[in-house]
């Protein structure tokens, strides 16, 4: 049985001040000069998932060292993961292992405060996760298997 990720939405960049009643839209509802919008979607869209953790909420309470965020790994809800959604209240690190075709996983760390999406493409398979710091989380992970 497998599931679908569908992202939706657009990413807007406007001025500081934006007239109008609503941010992003003058009086009249059309959008100022000086503002992007950026569609979001996933590739391909919608991204099919055979297996999935289902959005979760955790509380990380892990400041001076990596906390093993569970739902992906060996034996746990996904082994391998091809998407990645992470939302991050206060400022975190976290640590992506991947799979490294032909040589040893690698291991990244990136700040993140705020949201994140990361697609993964196939032989470089996100494979773990941990995080750092205390925040309250929203994670999804989806993947082949």
């Amino acid at each position: 049985m497998g599931e679908q990720v569908i992202l939706a939405g657009q990413l807007t960049l406007a001025p500081a001040c934006a007239s109008g009643s609503t941010f992003g839209a003058g009086p009249t509802g059309v959008v100022p000069a000086g503002v992007s919008q950026v569609p979001l979607g996933t590739t391909p869209n919608p991204k099919q998932a055979a297996v999935s953790t289902g959005l979760k909420h955790k509380v990380l309470s892990s400041p001076s060292g990596f906390q093993t965020i569970r739902g992906l790994g060996a034996g746990d809800d996904v082994t391998t993961a091809d998407f990645l959604y992470c939302k991050s209240d206060a400022p975190i690190v976290l640590q992506l292992t991947y799979q490294n075709p032909g040589g040893d996983p690698i291991v990244s760390t990136l700040p993140l405060l705020g949201a994140m999406t990361w697609e993964f493409p196939s032989g470089q398979l996100l494979t773990g996760l941990a995080a750092e710091g205390s925040a309250n989380l929203e994670i999804l992970i989806t993947g082949p298997q």
